[in-house]
Formats: structure tokens, C-alpha cells, sequence
């Protein structure tokens, strides 16, 4: 599983997730203040999680969502 945004050019694999013992997935980076749009990568698919926690979605004018990530 790979994290692909804006802060990262969208790229589909520069940025690894690892699978926590608990099923998480996690990323630790660091990102500019601003806002960022982002998805998730899981084998070769795009695609957005269905969480509550995950926060704010966009329409990315493609037919599907984006995560909205503010930082302060």
C-alpha cells in the first residue's frame, strides 16, 4: 500500500505504508503547512478509505474522490 497526494506529486510509489500489528496502515512523512489532497494505493488501484476518521472528500473532477489534509 502506497500514499500518493500532492505533497508527493501523486506519485504511486514513493511513498510506502507499512502494516501495523493492529491492521493500520501508516505512513510517516512530512508535508508543508497548507492543504493537501491524497489517496491510497493498494495493489496498482487507487482508491480512498471509507472511514469516518479519514476526514474531508473532494470530487477530483476524474469521478472520484480525494482525502483533504489540512495542515496547520
Amino acid at each position: 500500500m502506497f500514499l500518493a497526494g500532492t505533497f508527493n506529486s501523486w506519485s504511486e510509489n514513493s511513498t510506502p505504508m507499512r502494516r501495523q500489528p493492529d491492521g493500520r496502515w501508516v505512513a510517516t512523512l512530512k508535508v508543508e503547512p497548507g492543504r493537501h489532497e491524497y489517496k491510497f494505493v493498494r495493489d496498482g488501484r487507487w482508491c480512498c478509505d471509507d472511514c469516518a476518521e479519514a476526514g474531508p472528500k473532494v470530487d477530483n473532477g476524474l469521478g472520484t474522490m480525494n482525502h483533504v489534509l489540512i495542515v496547520e
